[in-house]
Parts: structure tokens; C-alpha cells; sequence
């Protein structure tokens, strides 16, 4: 029990003690193959099978005009019936007067050129003609004809299907199975087919065998007039010719053609005249063509035609001649090439796109290849898009390639993937080797960037152009590249300025150290700027470039926050009357070098130093006036304080410019409207949390940049050092924050005191701080942000900021004082100090630098502030100072009341002086003083109670009496159960 009791009395004790004290962040070229693409030297020829004909290895047609293995059928007899009426009923087919229960009976019985006029959907084994044919619709009807074991063999002779659906299903060989067994269509030497207003359908769907589905043999014609053909699912070609001499005829007009999913859709050097029609070619398991000329014409989307060949297996479009006039073309999503040519190019007055191409590394070229000697042509008219493919967008082997003024040539985003074009040139591939001089003309409006080689530096050349050496240099007429366009190939974000040498440069001079290398552009890195060798503009030989921008020098000013009313730098835009007592700060700027820049003149991990006294870097600019030029050298001096320590901006050297003859550039500060702010025009009635945007300008107040850019156009900048010579063909003109606080007492010569330093004595009724001896100075608290030497720390002490029309300050004083009343009243610090009827004293506090235009500043070390008295209270009154903590004027005047109301709040240790109110403090902000009155006014002395501590010790404080009255039940609870 004695235990008990000695414990209690220690707590006690304890708790008392404590209550009375205080407390206080050169490539290697690959061989180039051909494949599966037909030339003016090379055929290709389906090998045939055991039961094709001996001559059919030769190339020749499986027959002559010999009629070989025809079917022969019972001759048709007149029906003996005499009801007609039946007869019409159950005959499908009609010659003249005389009609037919099957089909087959009345090809039979067909002479050479009859018309066989089908009545109604009939069936037929297939149709092994020696004869011209006409098979046609009644008028008025469009019956459907099924063939049901076999297709058409056409021996020499034209086939015409008029008004009439023709299905194929299964079918995989013609009637002729001795040798044509393995094509639905077969047309020997001279032989026609013709489509007239007919829907026909061929699917090799359930054929036994692998059979193509339409195969020449020479000299054939297939015409395709106000029909729709669609042919599907055969696991060979769609239209096969035989590998002969030429005579191979496909006519599509006003008509619609499909090839779907078939092992190719043209297959040969067919002659394909396309007008009027959709022509669809999609799926394929390998080409979509195979070399045919094509001759496309009013396939244009606003007419509802268009012409497609996309999603094959190998190459899509690949042609000999190819014509496109007053049409749509597509060929997107082609494992192989997307459009190849061996012939002629015309592209007039169309609109021919070519994306997402060429992935296989075995026959994906490029989207686009223009492949021997001949003349191709994209017209003013016309659009040509090649983008975002899987190899080289367009390669130019051999011949001439004008892209005439005026027309839209993009050739964007396109990467390459694999080596088949030897891993150059991701957007244009210009000759091959040492072999060709092909050349290339294009328009100034052409589009070529963001395309991607292999990314092997050393190897890979020309991320958007390469030109091969060729045998005496092939050349390309290049424009401007396309300023303004958007940089993202790889990872970078900025605009496009110029052309420069991207991993192939004949006149290469070597920067850094790199002499005699080849360097590819980096974003990162100094390339040399691509120069034209002549005024037209051409390029020859071997060399790579790429649309880019020259890694940017950019000249920023550092942000910052000032109080209106201090001593302000002498060249803000240009002021008539310039009331230095009402100025901005002098702005400091700071340097970004490219990194490989910046990283070859670091030495020992220290900011690189780019002062005046060093030489090793300048800016310059030409200033003309009165019609002549005047070139200027900035001096750049690093901002240093009284002590020698240099200040910094994320991890440069901050300086301060001025001409050699002492004139300072203008600090420009544009509002939200693009106004110019100077201090003549600044609001001050409205400045609270007001933020412009500055930027450096000339002497006379002149703009380094055009438009809403900040590209600088006429400021340039040179590192020049033992090992390094580098001119900045870029720099940008970054952009500062500044951030601009109102003031009350504006002409009081107490807004600002210098701070002094510690020990000093106050003067009575003028407000004081002081800081430790080695104290540092932050501009806007930012550390590594050191004031300059010449300096004026000092001690802003200004009354509560009004609201705008609120003259009387009501409002915020008196969200002000509730929010004091609040925090006394949870803690009964008006009853610990002996105060009633509370009166309270408002001032707002901060450090500037009053020599630079009240810039703010924070100490690193405690700042003692001595506050004078409010009138009447003195060293005997009983006070309570309270700190709004960061309550700063930064706010809008909609957030004030929620700012005050949920701020944090700090009650000071003070000592009261003979004159002043003595406390320490980190941070600067609102602070109130607060002071009791008697029932007549008078002001309480009651200094003996004003701060007994128990605010700072308060939670620790409850806790222990807690644990004390706790401790006081449990020993009466005891002495009750010893008393019993």
C-alpha cells in the first residue's frame, strides 16, 4: 500500500512539473529475291499434274482447237405429249420454240451461237462446250442454274451467261476429267467467258481435291459487265493462267468482284481492266496478284467502287503495269508487299493508301516497291499514303519516280522489322547497292518522318530517307522537311525543325571526339544539321537522314514568388516612369544543355559551368533596327551570395545576363490574356494569387520567339571548349512561374526591417528578426536557390490583406478570430492565461529580399522575431500568441474561410520584453496576439498566468491525469476489499 502511495505522489509531482515548463523533405547487302513477282523476264508456270496433257509441261495450253474427250449425250427428240401446257410447267430451257426438261439436254441440242433461255432454277452436271453459247434469263426473271458434279470446259469458244444466278459449290473439275481435272473453269487456246448482269458463285468448299477456280490457257477473255462474281475457299488460285505468252483478258465493269480466301486472287500477266467496280481481293493464303497489269478507272469510293486488295498472305497489289485513274485503291495488312510495280506507274487524280504491310521477313520488301526501269508518276491531284507498315514504306529500285507538286505523299510511322531490305531506310529506300541510279522527285509538301530502321546504330542507316551509293549516285529532288510535324518515333516529343545526317554522312566532320564516325540522330546528342549541296535541293549518295530536331539548348528563368512594394529590377518591359519601389525581382535563368553535351564538360559531377569567365559557351542574337544589325553577346554571371555560394536549379548554375555595355534583357510577365504585365499597369487591388508567366526578351523588350511557340528563331547558342566546338541549330525559350502577393501598408517604412543578426537589440515600436550567425537564404525556400551578394533579407510585417469591397476587413478578421476562439475554447487557454473579454491583434509576416523586389525567402536556421506591443498591451499584460501555419496569401478569395478554418495552428513561447513580444519560429504566415479586458475595458495585468505552458504539453497533460484518476479508483476499490 505504502508502494501504491509513493507512486501516486511521484505522478502527481510529475505532472505538476511538467504543466509549468515549455515546448517548442557500309551495310551488309542481302540478296534480293523476287519472290513469286512476275517481271518481263521471268514466268512463272504451274507444274502440272499426272493427269494433265504431255504439252502441258511446255507451258502450252492442255488442247488445241481439236476437240479432245467431249462428252457426248443422247440428241434431244421433240415430246410426244401433245399438252404444252404440261410441257411448259416442267421444262427449265428453251431454244427458239422448242423447250427442255434439263439444261443439259438443251446444250446438246445447240447449235454454234444459240441463245438457250432458261425458264426457271435448274440443275446441270457441267458444260464441256465445242460451241458458242448464250445462256440467258427468261426476260423479266433471274433464275438460278446449280451445277452439281462438274464445271465448264470451253474449248476454243466464247460462253456468255445473260439475267441468270450461276452457283458452284464443291465443284473441283471440269467435265473433261482426262486432263481438267483439277480447275471448276478451264478455256482452252482463244476460248471466252462472259457475265451479264449475273451473280456467280464459285466455292470450293467440300471439293474433293484442290482445284483453282478460273484457269486460261491463252488468248482468253473473261468479261464481268453489270455482275457480281465471287469466287472463295479454293486452295489454289482464283483466276490461274498457264504460264504462256500473253492474250490473258480480265474485264470488270460496273461490276463487283470478289476473291476470298483462296490460295491467290490473280495469278499470271493478265491484262485486268477495271471500271466502275468494287474488286475486292482479301484473305488469300498467299499473293493477292502476281504480277498482271492493271488498268483501274472510276473506282472511286464517292460513287460507292473502290478496289482492295488487303489481309493476304503474301504480297497484295503486285503488278506489271499498274493505272490508276479517278479511283480508290487500298492495300492494307499484306504479309507481303502491299502495292509492288514492274511497269509503268500512273496514279492520277486517285487516292491510293498502303498501311500495315510487309511483316515476312522472306518476302516483305517494303509497303510500296517501283522495282525496274520505268516511269512512274503521282499526279498533282492525287493522294498516296504509306503508313505505319512493317518494313521500308517505299522503295524506289530502279527508274524515275515524279511526285508532282501539289500532291499528298505521306510516308509516316512505317518500321522496319526484319533484314530483307538490309535493315535501311525506314521510310524511303532509294537504289540498291552499287547497282541502280534510280531518281526521285517530290513535292515540297511531302510528308516523310517517324519512321524507324533496325536500331543497331553502327549497322542501320536513315531512320526516314536512305540513298544507296549506287554506280554514280542515285539522287532525290528533297524539300524542306515537314517543320511542325510532332517527333515520337522513338520516345521523343517535339517538333520537327530540319533534316539531319542519320547514320550515312560522306562529309561527316565528327563532333566530341567522334571524328570519322558515322553517328546516328539521338535526342539526346549532337547530329550535324543536314546541309543541301545545292539550290535545287538534291541529295545523292550514300546517305541517311532523318526529320528531327536539333537537341535544344533551353535558356528558363526561375520561378518566383514576390510581395509587392520592394525595390524592383530595372528592366521589366519597357515603363516610362519606373517606380523601383514597386518593382518585380531580377530573374535568374539557368541552362539546359543536351545530355551528351552536358555530359562531355561535366567533370567531377559539379554543374557545368557556363559563365563568362570560363569561355565556354555564349548566346547571341541579331537585333536590327533602322534597317541595319547589331550582333549581341549576353554576359552570363552565376548568381552568388555575400559568402561565395553559388546558387542552382536543378543541378545548373543560375546566372543573371546583361550586354557588354551593363544593359540587362527585359524579364517579360504575361498574364492569363497574353498581356504583358509591367509595374506601371499591376493591379494591386487585386493581386492576391494572381501568377504570370515570364520569359526572357530583348534589351527593348522584343519577343525570342514567333506565334505561341517558344522556339527561339534568332537566339543561338556555341559550347566551345579544347575538345568540343558545338553550334545550337535550336533553342527554346523556357517559361517561368511568377507568383505575386498583395500588400497592405504598401508605403509604411516599417512593410520591410532588415534582418539582422543575432544578439541585436530591437528599437522600440519597429518590428525585428534576427537569424544565427551562418544563416543561408533560399529565393521561394527552394534549396540550392541562394540570394545574390548584394541582398536584403528583411522581416514583411504588413496587417491582415481585405477582401476586395470589404474596406473594414470584416470578414476574414472575423473567420480569423473564430478559428482562435475555437482552438482556446477546446483547450481553455483564456482560462490557463487569465484572459476575458478577449482582444486580439492581427499581423501577417513573412522574409523577402526588399532589394529584389520582395522575392520571397526562407532561412535554414530559426528566425527570432520581435513583434511589437498593440497599443496598451505591455510586458505586465497576460497574452497568448497563435500562429496560423502556411496560411499564406496564395489563395483565391473563395478559399479563405475553408483555408483559415482548417489550418494548422501553433501557440508560441514568447518572452515579453520592455517594448517587444520575443518568440522563435520556422515558417512565417498570420500571427495574432491576444489580450483580455476588464467589465470597463481595461486592459488585465495578469502576466503571472499569461503562459503557464499547458497548451504545447496539453495531450501528455490529460493523459496523465487520466492515468491518475484511474490510479486513485483502483486503490479504492482495494481498500474496500480489505475492508471486508
Amino acid at each position: 500500500m505504502k508502494n501504491l502511495k509513493k507512486f501516486f505522489g511521484f505522478v502527481v509531482a510529475f505532472s505538476m512539473t511538467l504543466s509549468l515548463s515549455g515546448v517548442v523533405s557500309t551495310p551488309i547487302l542481302a540478296v534480293e529475291e523476287n519472290t513469286d513477282q512476275v517481271t518481263e523476264d521471268q514466268t512463272v508456270t504451274e507444274t502440272p499434274t499426272e493427269e494433265k496433257k504431255d504439252e502441258a509441261d511446255t507451258g502450252e495450253a492442255p488442247v488445241t482447237d481439236e476437240i479432245q474427250g467431249e462428252v457426248v449425250t443422247e440428241q434431244p427428240t421433240t415430246p410426244e405429249s401433245d399438252n404444252t401446257e404440261e410441257l411448259a410447267e416442267t421444262d427449265v430451257a428453251q431454244i427458239g420454240d422448242v423447250t427442255y426438261p434439263t439444261l443439259d439436254e438443251a446444250v446438246t441440242a445447240a447449235t454454234d451461237g444459240a441463245t438457250i433461255t432458261i425458264l426457271k432454277d435448274c440443275t446441270t452436271e457441267g458444260l464441256n462446250l465445242s460451241k458458242n453459247l448464250t445462256i440467258a434469263g427468261l426476260d423479266g426473271t433471274k433464275p438460278t442454274i446449280n451445277f452439281t458434279k462438274y464445271g465448264i470446259a470451253l474449248w476454243g469458244k466464247a460462253l456468255t451467261f445473260e439475267n441468270c444466278n450461276v452457283t458452284m459449290k464443291g465443284i473441283g473439275s471440269t467435265p473433261y476429267t482426262a486432263e481438267w481435272s483439277w480447275m471448276t473453269i478451264c478455256a482452252s487456246v482463244g476460248a471466252s467467258l462472259s457475265l451479264n448482269n449475273v451473280d456467280m458463285t464459285m466455292d470450293a468448299t467440300d471439293a474433293k481435291n484442290s482445284p483453282h477456280a478460273i484457269y486460261f490457257c491463252q488468248d482468253n477473255v473473261l468479261n464481268v459487265n453489270n455482275s457480281n462474281l465471287t469466287i472463295k475457299n479454293y486452295p489454289n488460285d482464283a483466276l490461274e493462267w498457264d504460264g504462256g505468252n500473253g492474250g490473258y483478258n480480265i474485264n470488270i465493269t460496273n461490276s463487283t468482284f470478289l476473291s476470298d480466301h483462296n490460295r491467290s486472287g490473280f495469278t499470271g500477266t493478265f491484262v485486268a481492266t477495271i471500271d466502275n467496280s468494287v474488286v475486292d481481293v482479301v484473305n488469300s493464303t498467299g499473293n493477292g496478284s502476281n504480277g498482271s497489269d492493271f488498268i483501274i478507272s472510276n473506282c472511286n469510293k464517292e460513287n460507292g467502287k473502290y478496289v482492295n486488295f488487303s489481309n493476304n498472305g503474301s504480297h497484295g497489289l503486285s503488278a506489271g503495269e499498274l493505272s490508276i485513274t479517278d479511283s480508290d485503291v487500298t492495300a492494307n495488312n499484306n504479309k507481303g508487299m502491299g502495292i509492288a510495280v514492274n511497269k509503268d506507274l500512273k496514279v492520277i487524280n486517285s487516292n491510293v493508301t498502303v498501311e500495315g504491310n510487309a511483316s515476312n521477313s522472306s518476302y516483305g520488301y517494303a509497303a510500296v516497291r517501283l522495282y525496274n526501269n520505268y516511269d512512274f508518276l503521282v499526279d498533282a491531284t492525287s493522294s498516296f499514303h504509306i503508313n505505319n507498315n512493317s518494313n521500308t514504306g517505299l522503295y524506289v529500285r530502279q527508274g524515275e519516280l515524279t511526285v508532282e507538286e501539289g500532291a499528298d505523299l505521306e510516308i509516316i510511322g512505317n518500321t522496319v522489322t526484319h533484314e530483307l531490305l538490309d535493315g535501311h531506310g525506314g521510310g524511303l529506300y532509294v537504289g540498291y547497292g552499287d547497282n541502280y541510279d534510280p531518281t526521285v522527285k517530290l513535292p515540297s509538301n511531302v510528308k516523310i518522318y517517324n519512321n524507324i530502321t533496325l536500331d543497331d546504330s553502327e549497322k542501320y542507316k536513315g531512320d526516314d530517307i536512305y540513298v544507296s551509293e549506287g554506280v554514280d549516285g542515285p539522287t532525290v529532288t528533297l524539300p524542306d522537311a515537314p517543320k511542325g510535324a510532332q517527333l515520337t518515333a522513338r520516345g521523343e516529343n517535339a517538333e520537327i525543325t530540319n533534316w539531319f545526317y542519320d547514320g550515312a554522312n560522306p562529309n561527316y566532320e565528327g563532333k566530341l571526339g567522334n571524328a570519322g564516325k558515322t553517328a546516328r540522330w539521338d535526342m539526346d546528342s549532337y547530329v550535324k544539321l543536314y546541309a543541301y549541296n545545292d539550290t535545287t535541293k538534291t541529295i545523292t549518295g550514300e546517305i541517311g537522314l532523318k526529320a528531327a530536331y536539333a537537341p535544344a539548348t533551353t535558356f528558363t528563368p526561375i520561378d518566383l514568388t514576390m510581395y509587392v512594394g520592394g525595390e524592383g529590377y530595372e528592366n521589366v518591359d519597357s515603363v516610362a516612369d519606373n517606380d523601383k519601389k514597386n518593382g518585380f525581382p531580377e530573374p535568374g535563368y539557368y541552362v539546359t544543355l543536351p545530355k551528351e553535351i552536358n555530359n562531355a564538360i561535366q567533370s567531377n559531377g559539379q554543374p557545368v559551368d557556363l559563365s563568362e569567365e570560363t569561355n565556354n559557351f555564349s548566346f547571341e542574337y541579331t537585333y536590327n533596327y533602322n534597317n541595319g544589325e547589331e550582333l549581341r553577346h549576353w554576359k552570363m554571371t552565376k548568381y552568388t551570395d555575400a559568402d561565395g555560394s553559388e546558387s542552382t536549379k536543378d543541378g545548373n548554375y543560375v546566372y543573371s545576363l546583361a550586354l557588354a555595355d551593363g544593359r540587362k534583357p527585359t524579364l517579360r510577365v504575361i498574364d492569363d490574356a497574353g498581356n504583358i504585365q509591367t509595374n506601371a499597369n499591376f493591379d494591386l487591388t487585386n493581386a492576391v494569387n494572381k501568377v504570370y508567366t515570364t520569359m526572357v526578351g530583348s534589351v527593348e523588350g522584343g519577343s525570342f520567339t514567333q506565334g505561341e511557340g517558344y522556339v527561339s528563331t534568332s537566339l543561338t547558342a556555341n559550347v566551345q571548349t579544347k575538345d568540343i566546338d558545338v553550334d545550337f541549330d535550336r533553342t527554346e525559350i523556357g517559361t517561368g512561374k511568377l507568383y505575386v502577393r498583395g500588400v497592405v501598408n504598401v508605403t509604411d517604412e516599417n512593410l520591410t526591417t532588415s534582418i539582422q543578426k543575432e544578439g541585436t537589440e530591437p528599437k522600440a515600436g519597429v518590428p525585428m528578426a534576427t537569424v544565427p550567425e551562418g544563416t543561408t537564404f533560399y529565393i521561394n525556400g527552394e534549396e540550392g536557390l541562394e540570394i545574390q551578394k548584394n541582398a536584403d533579407p528583411s522581416l514583411l510585417y504588413d496587417d491582415i490583406l481585405p477582401e476586395g469591397t470589404d474596406a473594414n476587413n470584416d470578414r476574414r478578421i472575423g473567420w480569423l478570430t473564430e478559428k482562435a476562439e475555437q482552438l482556446c475554447n477546446q483547450y481553455g487557454l483564456l482560462e490557463q492565461a487569465g484572459i476575458t473579454n478577449p482582444q486580439y491583434s492581427f499581423k501577417y509576416m513573412d522574409i523577402v529580399d526588399q532589394n529584389n523586389g520582395n522575392v520571397v525567402l526562407k532561412a535554414d536556421k530559426n528566425v527570432t522575431v520581435y513583434m511589437p506591443y498593440p497599443e496598451g498591451v505591455d510586458k505586465d499584460t497576460s497574452i497568448i500568441v497563435l500562429h496560423y501555419k502556411d496560411l499564406n496569401r496564395d489563395m483565391t478569395y473563395d478559399d479563405v474561410q475553408s483555408a483559415i478554418m482548417n489550418c494548422e495552428m501553433e501557440k508560441m513561447t514568447v518572452t515579453q520584453l520592455d517594448d517587444h513580444i520575443e518568440f522563435e519560429t520556422t515558417s512565417f504566415s498570420p500571427f495574432v496576439v491576444i489580450w483580455g479586458t476588464d467589465e470597463a475595458g481595461e486592459i488585465v495585468k495578469n502576466k503571472d498566468r499569461a503562459d503557464t505552458g499547458l497548451f504545447q504539453n496539453a495531450p501528455l497533460y490529460i493523459a496523465l491525469m487520466t492515468a491518475c484518476a484511474s490510479l486513485v479508483a483502483i486503490i479504492a476499490i482495494k481498500r474496500r476489499i480489505d475492508a471486508k
